[in-house]
């Protein structure tokens, strides 16, 4: 199916007719192509994220791992200018994913000579990126919950066939983030510190699965990202809402956020750049420890079972 997008329509007189003169339709593919290869912010890490555990713990409305790249205020505007066409084109990308071989390959990355701006992301556009995903989001993309649905099986199937036969390939997936390979400890005076695995050498095959959980569990982040942000009523009653709400509200209560109630009170501190959280209405500040959760077989199925009731309720 093709859109037509018109962004601009010039009124021409033609020997006293007048004319209407149409855009040609805006092509959704080639715009994915654009604000992934070349995406318009970059904000480069002045040290290393903490660590992920090998049982990668579930992040609450939020992604594992750290990018570097997004998309800039003006790439989103057109995007959704143009929603429908972006919508057929990544729903038609998610479903020609293939966990079973390696996507095709990106330009290396490239910045621009003294700029903080890339010239070429080094991400290939036909996978699930941190970028894809930040457009998801940022468009509430919920026509990609069914795609999204159908590809997490499908690497959920593919991890555990390969943890129960050392024979079975594992998924082959291709992470864009920084991935430090460790887990958090607590010092005797209770103290946090971060145990990184320096000197252990995972298998490409371990590794391989490290990064095939990694994305699933991001997968599943931002399904329920996507029902959070249309007020799904059960998502908004759930025990992993309370945990998010808990870490953001003493995040708020912190010395730098503590006076800060509205917007108003943000540009009156010229802070104007703090953001809300629509539903709970406090300000956001940078999380040290992000919430989380231990992932499971049965936080797996609550998770998907509200994705499954939300789209019952748009048949």
């Amino acid at each position: 199916m093709r859109f037509l997008v018109i962004s601009m329509v010039t009124l021409c007189l033609a020997g006293g007719t007048a004319v209407l003169a149409e855009e040609s339709p805006v092509d959704g593919n080639a715009l994915l192509d654009r604000v992934i290869s070349q995406p318009g912010e970059f904000y480069q890490m002045c040290s290393s994220p903490p660590p992920v555990s090998p049982s990668v713990p579930f992040p609450i409305y939020r992604l594992v791992l750290y990018r570097e790249m997004y998309p800039s205020p003006g790439d989103i505007t057109e995007l959704k200018a143009h929603r429908d066409a972006v919508v057929a084109a990544l729903v038609s990308r998610l479903e020609a994913i293939d966990f079973s071989k390696a996507p095709p390959p990106a330009p290396p990355l490239k910045l621009k000579k003294g700029e903080e701006a890339v010239e070429e992301s080094g991400i290939s556009p036909r996978i699930l990126s941190g970028l894809m995903f930040e457009i998801i989001l940022a468009l509430d993309l919920v026509e990609a919950l069914p795609q999204l649905l159908q590809k997490e099986d499908d690497l959920r199937a593919r991890i555990a066939a390969a943890e129960v036969n050392p024979k079975a390939p594992a998924p082959v997936v291709t992470t864009d983030g920084t991935v430090v390979y460790g887990h958090e400890e607590i010092t005797e005076r209770g103290e946090m510190k971060y145990k990184v695995y320096e000197d252990l050498q995972l298998s490409k095959r371990d590794n391989q699965l490290y990064k095939a959980r990694i994305l699933q569990r991001e997968m599943l982040s931002v399904m329920l990202k996507l029902l959070r942000n249309q007020r799904f009523e059960p998502v908004l009653k759930s025990d992993l809402e309370k945990k998010y709400e808990a870490a953001i509200r003493a995040r708020a209560n912190e010395e730098d956020l503590r006076a800060i109630k509205t917007p108003e009170d943000a540009k009156a501190k010229d802070a104007g750049d703090i953001q809300f959280d629509p539903i709970i209405k406090v300000p956001l500040g940078f999380l040290r420890k992000p919430p989380t959760t231990p992932f499971t077989r049965e936080l797996r199925e609550e998770i998907r079972g509200y994705v499954q009731a939300y789209l019952k309720t748009k048949q």
